[in-house]
């Protein structure tokens, strides 16, 4: 009985052994057990993959309403791959111009600023053909105000234009003055008169921010446009813009341009203004 107290006491004495893991003590397995897989982080194939552009149909060859329900598909998959950007996934450029061609109503127009925001903030480039597209379609769908506001902030939108497209977004807000700006049509509105002629002067205005100067076709666009609406205002307007184009050398005003300026005096009762433009016609006819 003695000896087996003894060896009981032995047995209690002698050290345990060694706790190897955490997971021994305390009964839970972790990743430091040999034993354990350890987990790991795994990223999936489109996580890494870049979005594929897919096959878009030619504007050209689509009616009015299949073109404003393309546009509403490219736009939409532009917009979500701008919106996880990487250096991976950046799109072809011609993946804006694609979606610009589909721009067909001033619905569509109006989205454009925001998808030009976004291209820009991914420091994505815009090329001049690319701006003057943006501006023909936002004309073709009667919607030049936002081609003007796009172009009136240089430093968000980045865009190109040419003069040529300077040109033509002003005989569009020209042709709008002349809708509302004349008494004798049924349209006559003279306050959406006023603020078309405002936005065509913007738009000449503009043309320095971007290192363009005017000519000829320039100065012609805003007399033949002003010349012929009804009301005082737009009259001086289309004098100062003439007076401006003689004063170089060659002047740059068109013989159309005179003649429309020289009607509208008779009409306003500008005597020594038609006398004047009279002989201005004069000697650009004998240059002709």
């Amino acid at each position: 009985m003695a000896l087996l107290l003894r060896l009981l006491r032995v047995a209690r004495l002698r050290p345990s052994a060694p706790i190897t893991s955490l997971g021994q003590a305390t009964g839970v397995s972790t990743a430091f057990d040999s034993n354990v897989p350890t987990i790991r982080c795994q990223t999936t194939a489109a996580a890494t993959t870049p979005l594929i552009d897919q096959h878009s149909v030619d504007p050209r060859k689509v009616t009015q309403a299949e073109r404003a329900d393309s546009f509403q598909q490219v736009y939409a998959e532009l917009v979500a791959q701008l919106d996880h950007l990487t250096q991976h996934t950046r799109p072809r450029r011609s993946r804006l111009a694609n979606t610009i061609n589909f721009v067909s109503t001033v619905e569509a127009a109006q989205r454009l600023p925001e998808l030009v925001a976004k291209w820009r903030s991914g420091q994505l480039q815009i090329d001049q053909t690319t701006t003057n597209n943006l501006v023909y379609r936002c004309c073709q769908a009667g919607a030049p105000k936002i081609a003007l506001r796009l172009l009136s902030d240089r430093i968000t939108y980045g865009l190109r234009p040419s003069l040529e497209y300077f040109h033509r977004l002003m005989r569009c807000f020209g042709q709008e003055a002349m809708t509302h700006g004349i008494k004798d049509q049924n349209e006559y509105q003279p306050f959406q008169c006023f603020k078309a002629v405002d936005r065509m002067f913007l738009t000449f205005g503009l043309m320095e921010c971007y290192g363009l100067k005017p000519n000829t076709e320039t100065f012609s666009i805003l007399v033949e446009h002003c010349a012929p609406l009804s009301d005082k205002e737009s009259f001086r307007r289309a004098s100062v813009a003439a007076a401006e184009a003689m004063a170089v050398s060659p002047p740059m005003l068109s013989l159309q341009a005179l003649e429309a300026l020289r009607e509208a005096s008779d009409r306003h009762g500008e005597v020594s203004k038609r006398n004047y433009l009279d002989k201005l016609i004069q000697e650009a006819s004998s240059q002709l």
